[in-house]
């Protein structure tokens, strides 16, 4: 019986955060989207679980892309982020619906430690969820066994018992062996109808 799902954050219940932020950002900058994106996927894992203190990921990122104005860089970044990540409704009242029916839900993302801040101060999108797990928070990252395992302790619920929501089926992969029920997210519309269909 599924007791509980999970909902991937980028992709899922609101956009993808990056395009829209190495767009502003390359703007204000004078820097090439491709060159701030490869700055970025080289933080890499370790931003992804925390590994490295914040400050250092800013250091690191704003040295490489030869930015004067590190505070100023940082401030548009994050304001970028925050201005982008606004949730789906369709997506939301699928989410508060389930939430009402007795079913446990939680937001499971891979996101870097950069965002840490700003992501205790989105009370407007974890107020939607029983739980919010970020890599950064957990030491491990999809598709990691670990981060999935902490997911169902948090939960208290067995991998049978949930279902867990990805929009990139390599993180469907693992939680499918340890026995979750997987949706592969294409939109709305077809998530809310396979949801149902598992329950």
């Amino acid at each position: 019986m599924i007791k509980a799902l999970a909902f991937d954050y980028g992709g899922v219940v609101g956009p993808n955060s990056n395009p829209a932020i190495f767009r502003v950002v390359g703007k204000e900058f004078g820097l090439d989207y491709g060159e701030i994106e490869e700055a970025y996927e080289r933080l890499g894992r370790k931003a992804l679980k925390g590994a490295v203190p914040v400050n250092l990921l800013w250091k690191s990122i704003t040295e490489e892309l030869g930015v004067e104005e590190p505070s100023r860089f940082r401030k548009a970044w994050l304001d970028t982020y925050e201005e982008s990540i606004v949730p789906d409704r369709s997506v939301v009242s699928l989410i508060r619906g389930l939430r009402k029916e007795g079913y446990k839900v939680a937001m499971i993302s891979n996101n870097s430690a950069i965002y840490r801040g700003a992501d205790r101060k989105r009370k407007s999108v974890r107020r939607e969820f029983d739980l919010t797990l970020y890599s950064y928070d957990v030491g491990a990252a999809k598709p990691e066994r670990r981060i999935y395992k902490a997911l169902l302790k948090r939960l208290g619920v067995r991998a049978d018992e949930c279902v867990i929501l990805d929009d990139l089926p390599k993180y469907l992969v693992r939680p499918g062996r340890m026995g979750f029920k997987t949706v592969l997210f294409l939109s709305p519309a077809q998530a809310r109808e396979d949801v149902y269909s598992l329950l």
